[in-house]
């Protein structure tokens, strides 16, 4: 005789994975700016989207950033601590100008998205030739922390390329370890960086002056770090199993 044990633990699944869609639903931030109508903040300079360079796949806009005064800024996507950033930038050599200071950054602010609030911290990758820095290489930079300031990536590791796109990383785990990477090379490792969850993310330049400096970013995403959701799919692998187990015909 065969008996079937069903329970209501197949709930699990079902309510681990709505955590999960919920989650991501929530505090994932994209922009490919193939729209018509722009999803930042314009208050630094004039950021305007442009035909003349595109990353995306059947898309045929990029933002176009022309000065250092430019900047497009998001912050109405809450906050994150774990989080992973990764956007594209295009200089052309022939435009660049003089220490171009073109980049992508994450701010954590005391009052979350307020950019007129103390800065706690920030993260920062890109163009930043200017201070006596390594034109042959890229900068990163850590506001706060026992390393902290703008600092030159290794030439022989990260080398600048112009006239194509590059694609530009910074992630931080749940353990406060904080990676910079270009083309998926990791140039740089921070692991004393202080704490502070993000809510503002800029592209462009240093949003003020008008240094003619321009540059085309693309294909902008923050989700949260990829161990978060690894965890969140594991608890979801277990509970699915467990179910599996439950409805197993005994005999």
């Amino acid at each position: 005789m065969k008996k079937t044990i069903t329970k209501n633990w197949c709930l699990v699944p079902v309510l681990v994975g709505a955590m999960a869609v919920s989650a991501y639903g929530q505090l994932v931030l994209s922009d490919d700016f193939e729209g018509e109508t722009p999803t930042w903040d314009a208050s630094n300079g004039s950021p305007t989207l442009s035909t003349d360079q595109n990353n995306t796949p059947g898309g045929n806009q990029s933002l176009f950033i022309a000065n250092t005064g430019d900047r497009a800024t998001w912050n109405d996507f809450g906050t994150l601590n774990a989080f992973s950033l990764t956007f594209y930038y295009y200089a052309d050599s022939e435009d660049l100008g003089t220490n171009p200071r073109n980049y992508g950054q994450v701010q954590s602010r005391a009052v979350a998205g307020d950019v007129n609030s103390d800065l706690d911290q920030l993260f920062a990758i890109g163009n930043y030739h200017a201070d006596g820095h390594d034109t042959s290489t890229y900068q990163y930079r850590v506001v706060s922390g026992d390393t902290a300031g703008w600092f030159d990536f290794d030439p022989d590791v990260i080398e600048v390329s112009n006239d194509e796109w590059v694609e530009f990383n910074i992630t931080r785990t749940t353990e406060n370890v904080v990676t910079f990477s270009v083309n998926g090379t990791v140039g740089a490792t921070i692991t004393d960086a202080a704490l502070g969850d993000i809510s503002i993310v800029d592209l462009g330049g240093l949003g003020f002056a008008t240094t003619e400096q321009p540059a085309y970013f693309d294909d902008m995403t923050l989700i949260p770090e990829p161990s978060t959701y690894a965890a969140i799919f594991g608890a979801l692998a277990l509970a699915g199993a467990f179910v599996m187990r439950r409805r197993r015909s005994v005999k």
